[in-house]
């Protein structure tokens, strides 16, 4: 088992080439990134102190990772002053009430884009598209440069396949079975938040379940959740509060699918 600085550190090395691409493709993301981790980690160090609790907490990289997926993904329209009380609620409503990683209930990223997602935004999320260099970034490559992040915790066993393949198969499945044409039940595959929350959100299991068994439920529960919540160019308006739903019936999933005790023969 990695500590959680080096599991955080891989994570966020995961989380760059996904990244990069997403801030060449959306001009403006990267003001959005600095805005979020910035404020992140010094929301985290005041409440820290404040709370008379060690500095050292700041280590494990709980605080960055929280700031970089929330601006990862929030809508780029998103008024600054509301990427901030997300971050915000994230911190202190998830992190640092509970006591720090070990103690999370629900996914302070989630949370915060929760809360952000009850101001309405009038302007439509723009597509992911730009060509750098002579080469076209779109929505599909930033996806397989997440996927591709994915692969490395997945070597590394920071990263646990259940979660992440049963979400996606549950909303290519049950898109297939509600939309009957198999172009259109991909289409939430297609976009980079589906892959970023399946891997870097549903597969984190400081929120999610610790069971194999668990860890399936979740991921199919996201992905059943979700699907009736979708909207054309959101994908992650509907994940949010899928994931948010199945962090509170973690611990009972992990309670009812645990593997029953060897018997003793007398």
């Amino acid at each position: 088992m990695r500590a959680l600085p080096e599991r955080a550190a891989w994570t966020l090395f995961a989380l760059l080439p996904g990244t990069v691409l997403l801030g060449l493709a959306e001009p403006g993301r990267g003001s959005v990134l600095v805005l979020a981790v910035l404020l992140a980690v010094a929301i985290e160090a005041v409440a820290l102190r404040l709370a008379g609790r060690p500095a050292r907490e700041l280590r494990d990289g709980g605080a960055v990772l929280t700031g970089l997926l929330i601006a990862l993904l929030i809508p780029l329209a998103t008024p600054m002053w509301l990427i901030a009380t997300a971050v915000l609620v994230a911190v202190l409503g998830s992190r640092v009430a509970f006591g720090g990683a070990g103690g999370i209930v629900l996914h302070p990223a989630m949370l915060g884009l929760a809360v952000a997602a009850l101001a309405p935004l009038t302007a439509p999320p723009p597509a992911v598209a730009a060509v750098v260099a002579g080469f076209p970034i779109d929505a599909r490559h930033v996806a397989a440069a997440f996927a591709a992040g994915g692969l490395l915790l997945l070597a590394l066993r920071i990263l646990r396949w259940q979660a992440p393949l049963a979400l996606l198969a549950t909303l290519a499945l049950f898109a297939t079975l509600a939309g009957g044409e198999l172009h259109a039940a991909f289409s939430p595959l297609a976009a980079a938040g589906t892959w970023l929350v399946a891997i870097f959100v549903a597969g984190d299991g400081a929120s999610g379940c610790v069971g194999s068994r668990g860890r399936l439920a979740f991921g199919t529960g996201v992905g059943a959740l979700a699907l009736p919540l979708l909207q054309p160019g959101d994908v992650v308006g509907g994940l949010v509060p899928a994931v948010l739903l199945m962090n509170l019936l973690a611990p009972a999933l992990d309670r009812w699918l645990a593997p029953a005790p060897p018997q003793v023969d007398a």
